[in-house]
């Protein structure tokens, strides 16, 4: 099961489906209350095509990521956003909550 809290330095396992809702309902939460739900929405959507080919962008952003993310962290996030699941649901949860929100 995934950690869902980083802060500690233990590894970080395979994702979970309620793991994944938990990042999920997260994300979007914040993502609606900094008021960028369509920004955000606009990138996920451009950024769903590429689901596919993300371990290999992954492969050449890790020197760039790494340092600022730390290695947990990064693995962590590509877990969820190789998944064409977690997109498609956390732009869906982004789209409820910014409808909920006005």
């Amino acid at each position: 099961m995934a950690q869902s809290n980083l802060s500690s330095g233990e590894s970080v396992g395979p994702v979970s489906q309620m793991d994944m809702r938990t990042a999920v309902d997260r994300l979007a939460s914040t993502v609606v209350a900094r008021g960028l739900a369509v920004p955000a929405i606009f990138v996920f959507e451009m950024y769903r095509p590429f689901v596919v080919v993300s371990h290999s962008i992954s492969l050449f952003a890790a020197p760039l990521l790494i340092p600022i993310l730390g290695a947990d962290r990064y693995r962590f996030a590509l877990q969820y956003l190789e998944s064409r699941e977690f997109v498609e649901q956390l732009i869906q949860r982004i789209e409820e909550r910014s409808r909920v929100e006005t």
